[in-house]
């Protein structure tokens, strides 16, 4: 049985074909612009109706993964766009050895983890590369390092 979406397709195939010649044949570029927009328009519901899903990515941005969703920043525009707001040379040497203490708590992956994630900004797949492990073992060293931190600061 044919569905109603294939039965669809063909005349929309034969709107676009005309839209072109249209376009081609106009001399006003407004006009032009106008129709090249009905043109697109056209060729996304004849996508849709082709492929029986969204034209795009394969997933929406809204279903993507976390790591998928982030734009990363290299440090240097980090600081550019923190500049004026944050002080990132103020931390005080009393806040080092808070920071240093805290951190001696975890173990050597624990906090490699740690500090490429926040403090590096980069994505658990990432990190799993350049330490040669599993994003899984990443999550998991990220998860152990959270809780002890926690428990060592009493927030987090």
């Amino acid at each position: 049985m044919k569905s109603a979406a294939a039965d669809l397709l063909p005349p929309y195939k034969q709107v676009i074909r005309q839209l072109e010649q249209a376009r081609q044949a106009e001399e006003d570029k407004k006009r032009r612009r106008i129709l090249s927009e009905m043109i697109g328009s056209c060729e996304f519901v004849a996508e849709w109706l082709g492929t029986g899903r969204q034209p795009g990515p394969r997933r929406g941005i809204e279903r993507r993964s976390r790591q998928q969703r982030e734009v990363l920043l290299e440090p240097e525009k980090i600081n550019w766009f923190a500049r004026g707001r944050v002080n990132y040379n103020s931390v005080t040497p009393e806040q080092q050895a808070r920071i240093k203490a805290a951190l001696s708590h975890l173990s050597d992956r624990e906090r490699d983890c740690y500090i490429m994630h926040h403090g590096e900004g980069l994505p658990y797949s990432q990190i799993a590369e350049l330490l040669g492990v599993r994003k899984g073992s990443v999550s998991t060293f990220m998860n152990r390092a959270r809780k002890k931190l926690k428990q060592v600061t009493g927030r987090l």
